[in-house]
Formats: structure tokens, C-alpha cells, sequence
């Protein structure tokens, strides 16, 4: 389904085989790349398996996005690994972070 208008950014790619590169954000202007497809994510004891990693270029530095199925974007790093975002709890399909 497309958007009525012109201001829609992709997410994940279909395609998610690591090395994968594509561009996010509504000018398509955002590096992003897949590096690990599967691996498994553990956040505060919980197991993630089948996760994806793709870091994104950003002015500040590369940052590197971990989604797991049913959740969604499960946390955020910085450059030196350390945590952002993480998720601390989910309803159903439905993800909180902190």
C-alpha cells in the first residue's frame, strides 16, 4: 500500500542478506546496512533469536539497530556497543522501550 503522499521511509528492506545496503529516511538520504542475519539478541535475560542487525550512518557516528520478529526494533547501540534503546517489556505484538 502506498501513501497518499510523498512522505514515507522505508524500514527493512525485503531483501536482508548481510552486506545488504539501502537508504531510510524521507529523502532517501540515511546509509543503512545489513551485518547479521540471523543472530540471536539477549536483553536483560530475555532471548531474541533470528534477530537482524543494520547499522545507519548518521552524522554523529554509526549506530546499529537490532529487530527481532514479533517485536519489532528491540535496541539501539551506539558505535562502542553500548545500549541507547532497549526493550524492556512486550504486550502481545506490541513493544515498550525505555
Amino acid at each position: 500500500m502506498q501513501p497518499k503522499d510523498d512522505k514515507w521511509a522505508l524500514i527493512l528492506p525485503a531483501d536482508l542478506t548481510v552486506g545488504k545496503v539501502y537508504y531510510t529516511g524521507y529523502d532517501k538520504s540515511v546509509k543503512n546496512t545489513v551485518v547479521a542475519n540471523p543472530m540471536t539478541y539477549v536483553i536483560n535475560g530475555k532471548r531474541y533469536e533470528n534477530t537482524i542487525k543494520v547499522s545507519r550512518e548518521l552524522p554523529s557516528g554509526t549506530i546499529y539497530l537490532y529487530y527481532a520478529p514479533k517485536a519489532g526494533l528491540i535496541a539501539v547501540e551506539d558505535q562502542a556497543g553500548n545500549p541507547e534503546f532497549v526493550l524492556t517489556e512486550t504486550y502481545g505484538n506490541v513493544a515498550n522501550g525505555r
